[in-house]
């Protein structure tokens, strides 16, 4: 009951909810701005999206390219959703459409190499587990363990930087820097974020049908909040 009380029955007007309760405030309140994001942001994206698909079911490694270039086109886009899903988070004020054109205008050009830089890594990433599978016809039990931890570390520096992106202004290579401390910093709740990102990045791969509902119930854009709702008292520490 304490559990119920604290997160979902009426707070007076002047004590802000956390945790669950906050999630639930968040989705009843703004849910339509985070729908409205999600949809913009997913059509940035799906240019990329469809030139990744067509180079894994085809095997030319030749949409790569086109693929890489459109999706750094699409990443101010991205750092615009995450800058609105923050703003949400920390109870800032916004206007939906002008901060997220903004956002745009203001950081394409920091969000468009660090989207190069992340493709980069996540394509050698990619492509090493796609080499060692094509030759050994499985992946060996110490390598799966280098790939876990890879993976985990590279999902914690995509997530972290957008997010240290979304609210200060740093250089790019302090970003990088204090997305990788905060993976360590923020313990549990990074644990958290990393296991819900790859968990929807599962489901939307295994279930195809399931994957389009997700996408027009606003699901990108929900994980996105989710995510920042998690790691809320991290990123604050980059604000100081």
């Amino acid at each position: 009951m304490g559990f119920f009380r604290k997160h979902f029955t009426k707070m007076p007007a002047d004590v802000q909810r956390e945790g669950l309760g906050r999630w639930f405030e968040i989705v009843e309140e703004r849910f339509m701005d985070i729908f409205w994001v999600n949809i913009a942001t997913l059509g940035c994206l799906v240019p990329s999206i469809v030139c990744f698909m067509i180079m894994v079911g085809m095997k030319d490694f030749r949409w790569w390219i086109p693929g890489l270039i459109l999706a750094v086109c699409a990443g101010p886009a991205v750092t615009a959703m995450h800058t609105i899903c923050m703003r949400i988070v920390l109870r800032m004020h916004y206007w939906l459409w002008e901060d997220y054109k903004g956002c745009i205008r203001k950081e394409w050009r920091s969000s468009a190499l660090l989207t190069f830089i992340l493709g980069v890594f996540w394509s050698v990433y990619n492509l090493a587990i796609y080499l060692v599978w094509e030759v050994e016809g499985r992946i060996p039990l110490f390598l799966f363990v280098i790939f876990a931890v890879y993976g985990y570390l590279l999902v914690g520096v995509t997530m972290f930087s957008y997010q240290i992106l979304s609210v200060v202004r740093l250089p790019l290579r302090y970003i990088l820097k204090d997305s990788v401390l905060l993976i360590f910093a923020g313990k549990i709740r990074s644990v958290a974020s990393v296991f819900l990102i790859i968990t929807g990045a599962v489901f939307i791969y295994c279930q195809t049908l399931w994957t389009g509902i997700f996408i027009i119930v606003g699901g990108f854009g929900l994980m996105t909040m989710t995510t920042c709702l998690i790691n809320e008292n991290v990123i604050k520490q980059c604000m100081k």
